[in-house]
């Protein structure tokens, strides 16, 4: 199927605004031809960290709407509005314009990051201000130092997101995103290495949560271990012991 389609771009016999053209755009800028196999290789990823890390978004965005009932509400409430205006019907449109539940999902993102570190090369020579425990001294990093960004320190820094243990979605209202630093959120990365797959991952989930909340309210499971801890096998922060919640019917 890649294969066929990929013959389809390259002889533009079709031309989309989709994922796979954005794909074969950025490889085609390289002075290389294009390869079907590098196609191929690159929409297997795309699709499987997308599934991973998609999944586990999800999962913690139901533990959180389900300890803070208050915030469920306003995001039934907003889904049940919406819905009424399309006659029951989920359509993209919809989706859309779920726009209280995208706070949601950046705020989870924010809490329960997937990605905990991320790795960067230095390519220029940079000097850092005066850091904790070097006295006056400034800090040189040198090109080709490896420097690892701590994700989840970031976002629960309380300097930049106060009470950071705190779930509240309105921290990604535009003015508030604004007045901080764009490097404040970091589940994607940033630049021009971020992830390519965000804005797939985000509709997908954002598409799961709302055919679920559509029929269901999520309340939390006696089963559910509190407070949550990390799993030490799993590559990502996921859950040790998974996330436990009911499903009540809603109509």
């Amino acid at each position: 199927m890649v294969g066929e389609v990929f013959r389809q771009r390259q002889s533009g016999e079709v031309k989309r605004q989709d994922m796979f053209q954005a794909l074969y755009e950025s490889l085609s800028q390289n002075d290389q031809p294009v390869r079907g196999d590098e196609i191929a290789g690159h929409s297997l990823t795309f699709l499987s960290e997308g599934f991973e890390t998609s999944s586990t978004l999800m999962s913690y965005l139901l533990y959180e709407l389900a300890s803070n009932q208050d915030i469920q509400e306003r995001v039934l409430n907003e889904l049940d509005s919406l819905l009424k205006d399309s006659n029951g019907q989920l359509t993209d449109e919809v989706v859309q314009k779920l726009s209280y539940l995208e706070l949601t999902m950046y705020e989870t993102l924010r809490l329960h990051s997937p990605v905990f570190a991320l790795s960067k090369v230095c390519v220029k020579e940079y000097e850092l201000p005066p850091q904790y425990g070097t006295g006056n001294k400034r800090v040189r990093i040198a090109p080709g130092t490896v420097a690892i960004i701590p994700v989840y320190g970031i976002h629960l820094d309380p300097e930049i997101y106060p009470d950071p243990y705190k779930f509240n979605p309105d921290r990604f209202l535009e003015e508030n995103k604004k007045a901080r630093h764009r490097y404040a959120f970091l589940s994607f990365g940033e630049g021009p290495r971020i992830c390519l797959g965000m804005k797939f991952g985000l509709m997908q989930s954002k598409l799961g949560i709302a055919t679920l909340l559509s029929k269901y309210r999520v309340e939390l499971s006696p089963k559910q271990e509190l407070p949550l801890e990390f799993s030490k096998t799993c590559f990502l922060l996921a859950p040790k012991n998974g996330i436990w919640v009911r499903f009540v019917e809603r109509r």
